[in-house]
């Protein structure tokens, strides 16, 4: 089976209540979701600790988890969640991030079709536009031969440096192996929790995106720029 799981909490640093913040005359969850939708994932969810996105989603007929409000990350989240439904340690998990309203349904395939069991986790990424290589909103990756070699807010060199897609893809079974390990301290300084796994020894596959209009929300600028794009 292949899941789709997509975590949404309500509090935010930078933009608290984001999943419910409207993009045109949607919430952002649920640009997300229905993106999610077309792809061909088994089965959709959103795992969130809020109940005012739990309602949210269901207003709009999605499928939602309850989780704890303590998750430090999306991850740990995902794992309540998954834990709740059973999964097999065979199954694929594709995590989408929840500000993610313009993920194309043709990346996630990409993870689902192309996953395999040589390296234990996956990702996306794109070409870094000028104006972002100096933003610490817009995550970077470093790739080298198709494998992710470090995540940074604060690269000091362009070369071989693009941008991060907040996607990724790992078994159940590696998923319950990640988050028993101690959040490492690259992880707590970037705050960025793929760095765990790095940090842990294990391997990232990096595939390059199809999509060229794809933008994660952090900020209000974001969010404005979401609303004139889909102008």
């Amino acid at each position: 089976m292949n899941y789709v799981v997509i975590p949404a909490r309500w509090s935010s640093s930078r933009l608290p209540g984001k999943p419910l913040k409207k993009i045109g005359s949607k919430p952002m969850i649920q640009w997300v979701y229905e993106s999610c939708r077309k792809s061909d994932a088994d089965f959709i969810f959103i795992a969130t600790d809020s109940e005012k996105i739990r309602d949210q989603v269901l207003e709009f007929n999605g499928q939602v988890i309850m989780t704890s409000v303590d998750h430090k990350t999306g991850t740990d989240r995902i794992n309540e969640a998954i834990t709740k439904i059973k999964c097999h340690e065979e199954d694929l998990i594709i995590n989408v991030q929840g500000d993610e309203p313009f993920i194309s349904h043709d990346d996630i395939n990409t993870l689902i079709h192309n996953y395999n069991d040589d390296f234990e986790m996956a990702t996306l990424y794109k070409e870094l536009k000028k104006e972002d290589i100096d933003d610490t909103n817009t995550v970077k990756i470093s790739v080298t031969d198709n494998i992710a070699t470090s995540f940074s807010r604060n690269f000091k060199s362009s070369d071989s440096i693009y941008h991060h897609l907040g996607i990724y893809a790992y078994r159940c079974e590696f998923l319950k192996k990640f988050v028993n390990y101690e959040q490492s301290e690259n992880e707590i300084r970037e705050s960025l929790e793929q760095l765990r796994a790095l940090d842990n020894g294990h391997q990232i596959k990096a595939f390059k995106s199809s999509s060229t209009s794809s933008f994660g929300i952090d900020t209000e600028e974001d969010l404005i720029r979401a609303n004139e794009t889909i102008k």
